[in-house]
């Protein structure tokens, strides 16, 4: 059976950049195969690279500003972004391109070959605790998004 990593990535404090976090919380509630793990990664790029390191998949959840309404899920795979550009390319684990993360730890980690991007446009970034409206009621399709990539 394939090992699969679900890794929520964001900020609890900035309302919609927890969504990855939230995402976790809610499978954590589910009763998942024993090939799926889900991570916290919060906003540290290791966390991302330990909890994916020696996984067949990882799929990375995170607020993503694509300039779409509120709640619009996306999905990109890893190889879908140039590696060989020697410019930074906007992924961010909050402050760190995730990309340069990995063009610089491929060699050390032992990654899968395939890595998944969910992202869900965000309705607000700011200080808070708390989910908007929009991403609340999108939590749903979000979960099936990430549980359909995950068979």
């Amino acid at each position: 059976m394939r090992k699969i990593a679900i890794v929520g990535v964001g900020n609890l404090l900035q309302t919609d950049d927890g969504v990855g976090i939230w995402v976790v919380e809610e499978l954590k509630k589910q009763k998942l195969p024993d090939n799926i793990e889900v991570i916290d990664a919060g906003t540290d790029p290791m966390t991302v690279l330990e909890a994916i390191e020696d996984k067949d998949k990882a799929i990375i959840v995170d607020a993503f500003v694509g300039g779409h309404p509120p709640g619009t899920i996306y999905r990109s795979r890893i190889d879908d972004f140039n590696f060989d550009d020697e410019e930074s390319i906007d992924i961010s684990l909050h402050g760190v391109s995730f990309l340069d993360v990995l063009k610089t730890s491929k060699h050390a980690f032992n990654l899968p070959k395939e890595i998944i991007i969910i992202g869900i446009e965000p309705a607000v970034i700011d200080i808070g605790m708390e989910l908007s409206e929009e991403l609340n009621r999108m939590m749903p399709n979000l979960i099936d998004v990430i549980m359909e990539e995950a068979k």
